[in-house]
């Protein structure tokens, strides 16, 4: 039976362990009036209700990157989340109220 690589062996369970993450940075946030905001998760997995704002032009590629990333995901019954928060445009950066 091969030996393997103590640092092979290491990469490989931070792999198996590792939960994807969006880095939610990435997304334009920036507005002139509330509706161009929208309110996105910012867990990929788990059953976090953390809410932020995003540019809602920017809502689509979010939701398709947080689809690719949820395959990843080891399935999990949570509850519903409180109420959503509403976006609006404070400063001309989306946010939410």
């Amino acid at each position: 039976m091969p030996r393997l690589s103590i640092p092979f062996l290491l990469l490989a369970l931070a792999a198996c362990g590792a939960e994807p993450t969006m880095n939610l940075a990435d997304f334009d946030r920036s507005c002139t009036i509330g509706s161009d905001c929208a309110a996105v998760f910012a867990a990929v997995c788990g059953c976090g209700c953390d809410e932020v704002a995003i540019r809602k032009s920017e809502e689509e590629r979010y939701n398709a990157e947080r689809a690719t990333k949820y395959e990843q995901c080891e399935q999990l019954t949570c509850g519903p989340c409180a109420g959503p928060q509403t976006p609006v445009c404070l400063d001309k950066v989306c946010t939410l109220k």
